[in-house]
């Protein structure tokens, strides 16, 4: 399981967002913890997290940036 680390999240987006985000994408995910500003996503390959990081860095969701610099 590989973990993947979502920051600068508005408080309001919530695991439904973050998956449907996800799955918008093709990007299969497991498990969602889901804290104020930041969660962290499990997924299973590390195929799949480095979709989610060249397809989901920088992306907006309600208003704010996702990703790190």
């Amino acid at each position: 399981m590989y973990r993947v680390y979502v920051g600068n999240l508005d408080q309001a987006v919530d695991e439904g967002t973050l998956r449907g985000l996800f799955e918008e994408h093709g990007i299969a995910i497991g498990t969602i913890l889901k804290k104020k500003n930041y969660a962290f996503i499990d997924c299973a390959d590390q195929t799949n997290v480095e979709r989610a990081i060249s397809q989901l860095h920088g992306k907006h969701v309600n208003d704010f940036c996702k990703g790190h610099d």
